[in-house]
């Protein structure tokens, strides 16, 4: 489930400077774009705050600065159902993973979970419902 695209900037980057990299960032999934993950130079994991939390926040603000800013991640490897559970008991469209060391090596959506948790049956019956 885990995407290695997504959109992370560097501890002291500003809140302006953090939108400006999800505006022009061609790699990320659109999923994935509500989120930004923040780092230390060397890779290291720190947080991720959500873009609506940059836009109505202080634009010259550093990132890891921002009061919504969170430290929830998962191991690389965690099983769906600890996935399923931090992003619901929180809220999370997005999750980063992160190896032994902390590093961010990627994130995981929450339209992977969904995918990844309605079962394929379901899946026939809705489309055969809605004639898609």
């Amino acid at each position: 489930m885990m995407n290695p695209d997504f959109i992370s900037v560097v501890r002291g980057t500003s809140a302006a400077d953090a939108l400006e990299r999800v505006r022009t960032d061609d790699k990320a999934p659109h999923q994935l774009l509500s989120t930004v993950f923040v780092t230390e130079a060397d890779g290291k994991f720190v947080g991720s705050i959500g873009v609506v939390d940059l836009i109505r926040g202080d634009p010259t603000t550093a990132v890891e600065d921002e009061k919504d800013l969170v430290d929830l991640r998962v191991m690389a490897g965690a099983d769906l159902a600890d996935v399923s559970l931090m992003m619901a008991d929180y809220n999370l469209t997005a999750l980063a993973v992160t190896d032994t060391s902390s590093n961010l090596v990627g994130a995981i959506s929450v339209d992977d979970v969904l995918e990844a948790l309605v079962p394929e049956n379901w899946r026939n019956r809705v489309e055969a419902s809605s004639g898609v």
